[in-house]
């Protein structure tokens, strides 16, 4: 028999037993929808959390659709037709985890008709038919090894991106190795939202649920097995090679090369396809890139900003290997993390530590060099002071050296009670006052010294050189 008939047989089963399904859809029970609900004339869209039937429940209602004529031809063509022929009396794994048995051509059909339900519903669809059609056959071949999955992360704390050279907003920028950073439209949105509702917005202050449009998304070609339950093995496999390194290294890239808001909250993984991934998929990682505790609006990126992001990212990459990389990527690490802390003290202090990595790479009088060569190199590059970055550098130092030490720094007016528990003594009330100015100090020197770090990684990266002879200019 041909696959064109097995192919006009499985639309006849599914046309067939469509009626039968929607009569017995409310005893289906319900699972999560999304969608996306334009409001007023400025195309603001909020979005609606819905039901939708649990189609995988359709299978307990079998037997009022197994004597229809179109469902013993259907499975009579399966049980003749290759490849579907191949799976019945195996197993089906996958590298994610998920995996199913089909002992039957009945559970092969089953399989089929929960893909064009979660598809298109109970009413008949032809163009999402010939979908599932080829879904399906590709995950029955056994001649196919793997199948096509997607990684989603959501990108929070930054807006307005734009393609470069392009006006509007991008659709896709490409990073390379398969990742892209995406603007997904609304109802892409809530798609990706139904099926895996660990991306159903991300949760900010106060409960705040935000839906971001940008994600970063790596495709991957999922491993798949179909053999028979006496070879089933257990296989350690990589959920997916390397993605969660990756990821963590582009964050680092982007906090210090483009801005310092961007997060990353999360990821999970989405299968597009048919047929649907049980349970609506999963959930991989908590990541550290989380939205900062003080950011209230995203920042917003120009098209100029990111194409002299992209640039010097591919030529920072493009350098890998040369004297002095390692160094920066770790020193990128550290302020990207530094963004992390609670207190402006410790982030202040994660910040000079960066600078330490990029800028000094001996272990001894560490803070004199670090003060000379970081007012040298700005400097060199901007109208600043030697002066002024070398008594903020000081400061900071000592800052510095006070968290590494276990000391208590007052860098937060509502720690007011405990600081002035703290402020003991005989000079208490000075005590008082310096913290005070504390507070002030930490938080300018926070901001002034980020900037400091900026220039002086982007300096370098545009230039050329990872690594200055310090020798050469008498330091």
């Amino acid at each position: 028999m041909s696959s064109t008939q097995c192919k006009r047989a499985f639309e006849s089963f599914i046309r067939a037993s469509l009626p039968a399904i929607a009569k017995l859809e409310p005893e289906l029970g319900e699972i999560n929808q999304f969608t996306a609900i334009r409001t007023g004339k400025r195309a603001n869209v909020r979005f609606s959390k819905g039901r939708m039937s649990n189609w995988w429940m359709t299978k307990k209602f079998w037997l009022k659709i197994s004597n229809y004529p179109e469902t013993i031809q259907f499975l009579r063509l399966l049980s003749m037709n290759s490849p579907f022929n191949g799976a019945i009396g195996k197993w089906i794994t996958l590298a994610d985890g998920n995996g199913a048995s089909y002992s039957s051509a009945k559970d092969v059909a089953h399989t089929f008709l929960v893909s064009y339900l979660f598809l298109a519903g109970s009413r008949w669809n032809l163009g999402q038919a010939e979908k599932v059609w080829q879904d399906c056959r590709d995950y029955f071949d056994a001649n196919i090894k793997t199948l096509d999955q997607f990684i989603y992360a959501p990108i929070v704390g930054i807006s307005g991106l734009a393609s470069p050279g392009m006006r509007g907003k991008p659709r896709i920028v490409d990073f390379g190795d398969g990742l892209e950073l995406r603007r997904l439209s609304y109802s892409d949105m809530a798609k990706i939202g139904t099926l895996n509702e660990n991306l159903a917005g991300v949760t900010m202050r106060h409960r705040l649920i935000l839906w971001p449009s940008y994600f970063f998304v790596q495709s991957w070609k999922c491993e798949k097995w179909i053999e028979a339950k006496s070879n089933l093995a257990f296989r350690h496999t990589s959920y997916f090679p390397d993605w969660l390194a990756r990821l963590n290294e582009e964050i680092a890239i982007a906090r210090s090369l483009l801005s310092r808001t961007i997060s990353v909250p999360t990821y999970a993984k989405i299968r597009l396809g048919s047929p649907p991934d049980p349970g609506g998929g999963a959930i991989l990682e908590e990541l550290p890139w989380r939205q900062q505790h003080w950011q209230i609006l995203p920042t917003s990126i120009s098209a100029k900003q990111l194409k002299l992001f992209l640039r010097r990212r591919e030529k920072f990459l493009r350098m890998h290997g040369q004297d002095g990389w390692n160094q920066v990527m770790s020193s990128m690490r550290r302020y990207a993390i530094a963004w992390e802390n609670s207190f402006t003290a410790d982030t202040l202090a994660d910040i000079v530590a960066a600078l330490e990595v990029l800028l000094v790479n001996e272990s001894t009088e560490v803070s004199y060099k670090l003060r000379v060569r970081l007012a040298w190199l700005m400097n060199e590059e901007t109208s600043v002071s030697l002066e002024k970055v070398s008594k903020d550098i000081s400061d900071a130092y000592s800052y510095r050296s006070k968290v590494a030490h276990g000391a208590f720094v007052f860098d937060d007016f509502r720690e007011t009670r405990t600081a002035r528990r703290m402020a003991t003594g005989k000079k208490r009330i000075s005590k008082e006052r310096k913290q005070n100015k504390d507070v002030t100090r930490i938080h300018t020197l926070t901001r002034e010294l980020s900037d400091c770090y900026v220039t002086c990684v982007t300096s370098l990266i545009d230039k050329g050189s990872l690594t200055i002879k310090w020798s050469s200019v008498g330091l």
